[in-house]
């Protein structure tokens, strides 16, 4: 069974979101802000296999959050850190799609 990390500030978003992927078999665990999103994926071990970080809208801002969570969850757990999908309910510049991809995650627009 696949583990998730749901990142999304939007609660009301977050919850919808995470009973859908509940209902298709996944284990959701959701992160409501930054700092809490960092500390989960702070962990010596993977604890999830895929991170969902969702975002009103693609910016420089929410790509050196991204890069923030990339870091945390590679730095102790040796490369072997969940895989990243990061989702915009805005179409995102290519620029900023290549710099999202750059860091490793998957980019869609929700």
């Amino acid at each position: 069974m696949y583990r998730v990390l749901l990142i999304d500030e939007d609660s009301n978003h977050a919850t919808r979101l995470a009973h859908r992927l509940r209902e298709c078999g996944l284990v959701v665990t959701m992160a409501r802000s930054a700092a809490e999103a960092a500390g989960q994926l702070e962990q010596p071990l993977p604890v999830y296999d895929v991170a969902v970080v969702v975002a009103a809208a693609a910016s420089e801002q929410s790509v050196s959050i991204l890069r923030l969570f990339v870091q945390a969850s590679i730095q102790l757990s040796l490369g072997r850190g969940p895989l990243f999908l990061f989702a915009s309910r805005q179409k995102c510049s290519p620029q900023l799609r290549l710099r999202i991809e750059h860091l490793g995650a998957r980019y869609v627009q929700a």
